[in-house]
């Protein structure tokens, strides 16, 4: 009861699955907080970006900040 751990939030948009394979999958995972959005090309890389909080970043792949007034889906 002592642990004073913000909570955070997360959407997470899956683009691509393969159903054979729990690996074929990608999508981006968005920082309701920090609005951030940091892409994942594996279930992997998606546990280590939640598991890690907003602080994870691949190397490779930059985080993007979302950008206000326009929807996330809009093209």
């Amino acid at each position: 009861m002592g642990d004073n751990r913000e909570m955070e939030s997360y959407i997470v948009r899956i683009y691509r699955r393969n159903k054979d394979e729990l690996q074929g999958l990608a999508g981006i995972v968005e920082s309701v907080r920090m609005e951030e959005r940091i892409p994942f090309s594996n279930l992997g890389e998606l546990c280590r970006i939640l598991e890690n909080g907003p602080y994870f970043q691949k190397d490779n792949a930059p985080r993007t900040k979302k950008k206000k007034g326009r929807p996330a889906d809009a093209g």
